[in-house]
């Protein structure tokens, strides 16, 4: 499947600006797409769901925002002061070039620059530290303006390097399914896209009170961490291009019928199984799904060498391993 796979529709999807609280340009490349395949609705909070839109047995979602930050204040003639959207530190951004969407919906370059103390902005969380600067001294920009990094995207014959693919290639793997003629309907399949979930996974509580689906599998990356000691890229036991089912984050626990339905699994497709301990992590997602007291929830993930930074890298190899991965869960789970 690897060889098979064309990533043109990634590159747009990831070249989209989404930060939580803008994300029409990520929904509507999706609308786009998922028209041809089957029926959609965006519901209050802005989520377009598809397939299975009354009673669904089983949800499939991915958030499509992305971290970035917003505009707090003017600073002097020419800069603006900025405080993060999402999980991202303040070292991320300084001396980054980075985008930024006007009061009237443009879109401009700008860079965010470090103040007198460029140690602090470099070690810590303290957004004190950083200025965005607009490119062009022209734009005007105001409180409540929204940006993140400047869209980036490079694919190789083995990776692709880029921006936002937490959790751009998680959509692009459910549009892949419906591509390839899963028929979400008849397998009673909801597709939820959620736009918040760099926040506070507002969406995903709604979706899980509404519809009390049975399952629940959540799209969406682990943080590859390169071994010091060695120069190999991908080397350790996490870093390769296995899906990810995560057993443990922090306060979360794999639901029982479902760790017994991965570990039979074990011995027809490969994945690998990851343990998140408290101090990585404190909440996931499926946490959100099980809160109605009903749905059994997994965290299903894309090993990728990046967390909430400039840039992603990924292998080609993981993401079509991580298609038909998801392709086979759900076809075991429906028959």
């Amino acid at each position: 499947m690897e060889s098979e796979l064309n990533f043109s529709l990634l590159k747009k999807l990831i070249s989209a600006f989404g930060v939580t609280g803008d994300t029409d340009e990520v929904r509507g490349l999706i609308e786009s797409e998922i028209k041809t395949y089957t029926t959609y609705t965006i519901d209050n909070y802005g989520v377009l769901l598809a397939g299975e839109l009354n009673n669904p047995r089983i949800v499939v979602s991915a958030h499509i925002d992305e971290v970035g930050f917003q505009i707090v204040k003017k600073t002097d003639s020419e800069g603006y002061s900025i405080a993060p959207i999402g999980s991202v530190s303040s070292c991320s951004f300084a001396g980054m070039p980075v985008v930024v969407k006007t009061s009237k919906g443009e879109k401009t370059s700008a860079v965010v620059y470090s103040g007198a103390n460029i140690r602090s902005a470099l070690s810590s969380d303290d957004f004190s530290n950083l200025i965005l600067y607009p490119l062009d001294k022209n734009i005007v920009l105001t409180t409540g303006s929204l940006g993140t990094f400047e869209k980036y995207y490079s694919e190789s014959a083995e990776y692709l390097t880029a921006t936002a693919i937490d959790n751009r290639v998680s959509v692009f793997v459910m549009l892949k399914l419906l591509e390839l003629g899963f028929d979400l309907e008849k397998n009673k399949i909801m597709f939820a896209f959620i736009t918040d979930e760099e926040m506070e996974d507002h969406s995903a509580d709604s979706i899980s009170a509404r519809f009390k689906p049975e399952y629940a599998l959540v799209l969406d990356y682990c943080p590859i961490v390169k071994q010091q000691a060695s120069s190999e890229l991908w080397s350790d036991s996490l870093a390769n291009d296995l899906p990810q089912v995560l057993y443990r984050g922090g306060k979360y626990l794999l639901h029982c019928q479902l760790r017994q339905f991965f570990d039979q699994l074990e011995g027809e497709v490969k994945f690998s199984k990851s343990v998140l301990n408290e101090q990585t992590i404190t909440k996931l997602e499926p946490s959100n799904f099980e809160g109605n007291g009903f749905t059994k929830a997994v965290n299903i993930c894309l090993p990728a060498l990046g967390y909430h930074n400039y840039v992603y890298t990924v292998k080609k190899t993981a993401v079509a391993r991580f298609l038909n991965f998801i392709q086979v869960v759900l076809e075991k789970l429906i028959r």
